[in-house]
């Protein structure tokens, strides 16, 4: 069964994987553009599941500033 499955999840995903083997070339000023992106203060809230029912999840919280980069 699960080789049926993988067989059929190939098929329909080999067009769109064989487009993904020969992107178009990325310009430096795309490059640079998509590094930017990056760029900012960014604040995280993350829960870490236990994983027992009778233990409480952890929390924590972050910051992260980023800056961009390119030379």
């Amino acid at each position: 069964m699960r080789l049926i499955l993988a067989a059929a999840l190939l098929g329909a995903a080999g067009p769109v994987a064989a487009q993904s083997l020969n992107p178009a070339p990325l310009t430096a000023d795309a490059a640079r553009q998509v590094i930017a992106l990056e760029a900012g203060t960014w604040d995280a809230d993350i829960t870490f599941p236990s994983g027992d029912s009778s233990k409480p999840d952890q929390k924590a919280r972050g910051t992260a500033i980023t800056r961009a980069s390119c030379q």
